[in-house]
């Protein structure tokens, strides 16, 4: 059944392990043995986060929800059942894998082969720890959620194919691209080298090969120096995939292991195959390397072969600028791919610095009017007396669409047959000089072709060979998935992850705005295309900023809280549960106002030498005074509303905030990194004389910080109470208590 992971609530994981009802910890695939539940005790490092996972029903989707809101995704119901989501404190989100335990529960595992392989056995940890994950963004602000992470590429110490019952085979689909026969090379040589494996065979002319043409038999020594040309040894195609005859194949021939090399198109192909895999219970792992030389892959940094291409490309604009420098009046036009995403056309003209227009389809321009094309032209070839412009093929197809009318075309994959943005241009070029009777000469390079089908770089070749040995690693540890570098660290993605939208370039973005810095070109924005992108953008920000559906947002700091279902803070004196609301403001106003801050520590330092201190007292009478106030504010809570702790704390500002975690991070002296600023480990514990309240060391802080302040305004009392206060009782006792209260100021301002 397929299933799903959620927090236990920590009141039920405690009342379950005090009960010995046996909750069942799900283990990591890659783990050799489940781990017990144990409680961590205070100042132990905390579980892993799959440590406090358990399995529940996908009845309701909950956590389906969840990766909605964190990502701002646009996932279909139908996909529900084949997701796999994690939800972790304050917004952590794993968009995990599937494996082939989800849905074959009893299959074996058989110890990792590179164990003993002598080329691993000086490195220092070559297992990748079984908790690791990637987030999907790692640049975010102190109150945002943690986000979306994704399972982390690399071997695992336990795998689920045995070397010699292991019969892989290798599919490309699609359009060429740089680095293609690299790919193919590695997978065969790391399967050969790395796990021993002796069955590898090549699918010929992508999909359609599975049942219309014969299997290659592949070896490391038949792919040796493939790498050195461009193109696929194996041949590719477009279209051609029939779900059921490519799994009945599949099946046929015993193949348990599928890697399959493709763009947006292939890798949908490769999610069908895989549900097909998976409902007709077959112990298949299918691995996708994304493939495309537009860049327009979502999720990961970058597809192999792109570097390649930008670097080809330059060999056409440094032609046209040769060309175009050579004539009076001289115009280079070069045309780069990009049918949806101009990347490579932008990266090249960052690289070239002798562009002076680069056009992309995210960005659409006019030609005539002021502020348009042709008059950039025009005073561009006055100041220079030569320009290069370079479009992608995606650019001005609505312009080109007026102007010569055509029925809408797709290729064998589904993609729109574009005209040719670059043969028009010219013409349009042409006529306009012509009309204003300006002697020009334009030379138009189209080098679509030439970039694609040369081998890959050194760059890319490096890259290609990471992403095939994760791909290997990942399909022995049996998941399914989708391999890509995110933030510079190999993951396994979700299949649903990078087909249900394409990465584009955002003309909102700051480079962007370095190419237009650095051409000098017109944005040929005009207000509205530009208020529209910002709310475009404004909406998906909304979206991925959006809380997880279990996790309730605190309005004051925007710390979140635990789901609601989370043990309560309870105080001793009266047992009366706080709201979670309340729980998250507790660090918050138990901080010094912008007062009393400045009071305290003016305290702390007039304080005189004799003057014994009265902490002791105070800190007894202070608890007292927070548990009337924690009875009072938890009575009637308002929905939505943070309860406050005391009564006699002002609202929370910006201001008080940043001066508040100043403060919390100055007294947190034994609180731990990662539990700082943590709505769970603020609770404030009492000093009464025998209360066993869990986690004294981390509250430890906040207790003298409440004494202090309570220290400080009783002292305003004593000092504006005269005679009468120096004859008070409980100033007779308080000479014995001086040195503990020296120490408790040095311990708060340490």
């Amino acid at each position: 059944m397929a299933s799903s992971h959620i927090i236990l609530p920590k009141e039920e994981e405690e009342a379950a392990a005090e009960a010995g009802l046996g909750v069942a910890v799900e283990a990591d695939h890659d783990s050799p043995a489940p781990c017990p539940f144990q409680e961590h005790a205070p100042g132990k490092a905390a579980l892993p986060f799959s440590a406090t996972c358990v399995r529940i029903s996908r009845d309701s989707y909950p956590n389906l929800r969840a990766l909605r809101n964190a990502s701002a995704l646009d996932l279909h119901e139908d996909d529900a059942a084949f997701v796999k989501v994690e939800e972790g404190d304050y917004g952590y989100v794993l968009d995990d894998v599937p494996h082939l335990t989800d849905y074959l529960p009893d299959l074996p595992t058989f110890p990792n082969p590179l164990q003993d392989h002598p080329a691993y056995s000086t490195v220092k940890q070559y297992f990748v720890n079984a908790d690791d994950t990637v987030p999907e963004k790692v640049v975010v602000q102190k109150n945002s959620p943690r986000g979306v992470h994704f399972r982390r590429a690399g071997p695992r110490q336990r795998v689920y194919f045995e070397s010699e019952e292991v019969k892989a085979c290798i599919v490309t689909c699609g359009g060429l691209c740089p680095g293609l026969n690299t790919v193919i090379r590695e997978l065969v040589c790391g399967l050969s080298h790395m796990y021993n494996v002796n069955d590898i065979f090549g699918i010929q002319n992508g999909y359609k090969g599975f049942y219309s043409s014969n299997y290659l038999t592949m070896t490391a020594k038949s792919v040796n120096d493939i790498h050195k040309r461009g193109g696929t040894v194996l041949g590719t195609s477009r279209g051609g995939h029939d779900t059921k005859k490519i799994v009945d194949n599949i099946q046929d021939r015993g193949i348990n292991q599928v890697y399959i090399i493709g763009g947006d198109g292939t890798q949908k192909g490769a999610y069908e195959i895989y549900k097909e895999i998976r409902r007709r219970g077959l112990q298949v792992a299918v691995a996708g390397i994304p493939k495309t030389i537009d860049n327009d892959i979502a999720v990961i940094d970058k597809s192999f072969g792109f570097d390649t291409a930008v670097e080809e490309a330059q060999r056409a604009i440094n032609a046209a600028h040769v060309e175009a420098s050579s004539a009076e009046n001289g115009i280079g036009l070069v045309k780069l791919m990009g049918r949806y995403s101009g990347f490579i056309a932008m990266y090249a003209t960052l690289a070239s610095r002798d562009v002076d227009c680069c056009l992309i389809p995210e960005s659409p321009f006019y030609l005539e009017g002021e502020g348009g094309l042709f008059e950039y032209i025009d005073r561009r070839l006055k100041e220079n007396n030569h320009m290069v412009i370079v479009v992608a093929e995606g650019a001005g197809q609505d312009l080109i669409a007026q102007s010569i009318p055509a029925a809408d075309q797709q290729d064998a994959s589904g993609n729109k047959l574009l005209l040719d943005v670059g043969l028009w241009l010219t013409h349009k070029i042409k006529d306009y000089c012509k009309s204003k009777k300006m002697e020009m000469t334009i030379k138009y390079i189209d080098p679509t072709y030439m970039i694609r089908a040369i081998p890959s770089n050194a760059s890319d070749n490096v890259y290609c060979t990471l992403l095939a040995h994760s791909a290997i690693h990942g399909a022995m540890a049996g998941y399914s998935f989708t391999v890509g570098m995110v933030n510079g660290r190999h993951a396994y993605i979700p299949f649903h992850r990078v087909t249900s939208t394409r990465n584009k370039v955002r003309i909102t973005d700051r480079m962007w705005a370095r190419l237009l810095s650095s051409t000098n070109q017109p944005s040929f924005l005009s207000k509205e295309d530009i208020d529209a992108a910002r709310e475009a953008d404004r909406k998906n920000g909304e979206n991925a900023k959006k809380k997880p559906a279990s996790m309730l947002a605190n309005g004051t700091n925007g710390v979140e809280t635990p789901p609601a279902a989370s043990t309560p803070l309870r105080h001793p004196a009266t047992e009366v549960p706080v709201p979670p609301s309340a729980a998250a403001d507790v660090g918050i106003t138990m901080a010094p106002d912008s007062d009393s801050a400045d009071d305290t520590r003016a305290a702390a330092a007039d304080q005189p030498e004799e003057q014994p201190s009265e902490e002791t007292e105070i800190t007894q009478e202070a608890d007292g005074a927070a548990a009337a106030t924690v009875t009072k504010s938890s009575e009637e809570p308002a929905p939505g509303a943070n309860a406050s702790w005391t009564t006699a704390t002002p609202p929370m500002t910006p201001e008080r905030g940043a001066a508040a975690a100043a403060h919390d991070s100055e007294g947190s002296d034994t609180q731990s990194a990662a539990g700082r600023g943590s709505p769970l480990h603020r609770e404030e514990k009492p000093r009464h004389a025998g209360a066993s309240v869990k986690g004294d060391d981390v509250s430890a802080a906040k207790s003298r910080l409440l004494a202090f302040r309570s220290f400080a305004r009783d002292k305003k009392v004593i000092k504006s109470g005269g005679a009468e206060a120096a004859a008070s009782p409980e100033r007779e006792g308080a000479a014995e208590h001086k040195e503990k209260g020296k120490e408790r100021r040095k311990r708060f301002w340490k």
